[in-house]
């Protein structure tokens, strides 16, 4: 009613949404497509073993709804299974990777998000390779990199650590295949014609949004008098995070 143009539901797994209430985020999403009017809903963080219950069902839904963003933030934080449990984690990484793999079939043009923690007590090089290697098997569009530091009061503060030329190495070492996997993803979209709602001024430009999220800059556009609007965008070039292109017509 208020002409918002991008509702996002964040948490710090939204996918546990409801449990307390005996809900859960796919009838949440399913009542939000009642709700009128021209928008797109982006869908936070959730944790593969949350939302592996419902997975199939939101999935279906992100499908037939068109207003959904097809975007999912799922983290995996380390490709070896050893490290997970060290970490305390719930899933495997058999279960993260059957749940991309289902994602991927259904909705082959979904933007998938993920993060990756560098360096956590007990990661070998083996464990590191195990990451790359899973990275580069379900080809994510998005990878949050984070190189692990200690936190006072948690158990893995208590655990033998990893020196930090090691840990800033491998930091390294999976930046550069990250930029090398998501720019082949985005080359894809080059010389593609897309919808895009045009959410954000940056520098002399505006970031618009494509059907999964995937943010692209367009640069021939007034920016204060187009933030909101949707417009059809022609891709015309990639980079590792991002696309750029030209308006072609705006609605």
């Amino acid at each position: 009613e208020r002409g918002a143009r991008e509702v996002r539901l964040t948490a710090q797994d939204l996918a546990a949404y409801g449990r307390d209430l005996g809900e859960n985020l796919v009838r949440l999403l399913a009542e939000m497509r009642g709700v009128k009017g021209e928008f797109r809903v982006r869908l936070g963080m959730m944790n593969p073993d949350t939302a592996a219950s419902f997975f199939s069902d939101l999935v279906a839904l992100l499908k037939e709804e068109p207003r959904f963003y097809k975007y999912l933030h799922m983290p995996v934080q380390s490709g070896d299974n050893r490290v997970l449990r060290l970490m305390r984690r719930r899933y495997t990484v058999e279960l993260f990777e059957k749940l991309v793999r289902e994602l991927q079939r259904e909705l082959p043009m979904a933007c998938l998000a993920t993060d990756v923690i560098v360096g956590f007590p007990g990661e070998d090089e083996k464990a590191f390779e195990n990451t790359c290697r899973l990275l580069e098997r379900v080809q994510p569009d998005k990878v949050h990199i984070a190189r692990y530091s200690v936190r006072p009061h948690t158990l893995a503060a208590t655990y033998p650590q990893l020196p930090e030329p090691v840990k800033k190495r491998r930091s390294q070492y999976l930046t550069e295949l990250v930029a090398e996997l998501t720019l082949r993803r985005n080359l894809e979209f080059v010389g593609r014609e897309e919808k895009a709602l045009l959410v954000e001024v940056k520098g002399e430009g505006v970031v618009g949004r494509l059907v999964n999220y995937r943010p692209e800059v367009v640069g021939n556009v007034d920016a204060e008098a187009v933030l909101g609007k949707f417009a059809d965008v022609v891709i015309e070039e990639a980079a590792p995070i991002y696309l750029v292109g030209r308006a072609v017509s705006l609605h």
